[in-house]
C-alpha cells in the first residue's frame, strides 16, 4: 500500500522541469514509480469510474453525506443467505 510519505517522496524526486511540464510526463513518471512500489495500485486505478468521482465532487458535502446514508440504508436491506439455503 502506498502511503502519503511514499507519494510525497515520488513527487519530491521530480525535478522542476517535470513538476511544471506536461500532464502526460507527470503521469508517466508517476506510473513508473507506482509500478515499482506496488503494481496492484495501477491495476486498481484502471478500474476507477471517473464519472462517479466527478459526480461526487459536484455535490456539496451535505449532499455527499445524504447520498452515502441513502446507499448505506439500501445496502443494509441485503442479508447473507446461509449456504444451506442456496
Amino acid at each position: 500500500m502506498i502511503t502519503y510519505r511514499d507519494a510525497s517522496a515520488i513527487m519530491g524526486s521530480m525535478n522542476e522541469e517535470q513538476k511544471h511540464g506536461s500532464t502526460q510526463l507527470k503521469r508517466a513518471d508517476l506510473e513508473v514509480s507506482l509500478r515499482e512500489i506496488d503494481p496492484q495500485i495501477l491495476a486498481a486505478a484502471r478500474e476507477v469510474d471517473v464519472s462517479l468521482l466527478r459526480w461526487s465532487l459536484a455535490l456539496t458535502p451535505f449532499e455527499r453525506l445524504r447520498s452515502c446514508t441513502r446507499s448505506t440504508r439500501a445496502l443494509s436491506g441485503f442479508r447473507r443467505v446461509p449456504s444451506s439455503n442456496r
